[in-house]
């Protein structure tokens, strides 16, 4: 439930005890760390120049980076909330072939389903005859 906030009229302020207090914040922070999820994304490595624009496409997650000297590749570990996986998605489509998601299932079957979406739309395969 929500209320917009031009039909708030007043607030007042209300003391909580300590207890009460640390209660809910051991709550909220168990929810928000039960919503949390992660992903790891490589760099396509060719594409290794480009790494500070591909960062600051992720800038805006809670991430670790990662170098292997053996491979010459960086890997990304975002960990984000389960509403934010769209817009992971959307920045994940934006860099394109640049990048390539390693671990996180839902993010490799939107990925997916776009990717038939698209290659059905411009005749590449036959398109789906259930739409």
């Amino acid at each position: 439930m929500s209320t917009r906030l031009k039909k708030i009229h007043a607030i007042a302020a209300e003391a909580v005890d300590a207890t009460r207090a640390d209660e809910i914040i051991r709550k909220v922070d168990s929810l928000l760390e039960s919503r949390k999820s992660e992903a790891v994304i490589e760099l396509v490595r060719q594409y290794n120049g480009e790494l500070s624009r591909i960062l600051y496409a992720f800038s805006s997650f809670e991430k670790d980076v990662e170098y292997d000297l053996n491979t010459d590749t960086y890997r990304v570990k975002v960990t984000l909330l389960g509403d934010e996986l769209e817009y992971l998605l959307s920045k994940i489509r934006f860099l394109g072939k640049r990048v390539r998601v390693l671990e996180g299932d839902y993010l490799k079957r939107r990925m997916l389903e776009s990717s038939l979406k698209s290659l059905e739309r411009y005749g590449v395969l036959p398109m789906d005859e259930e739409e």
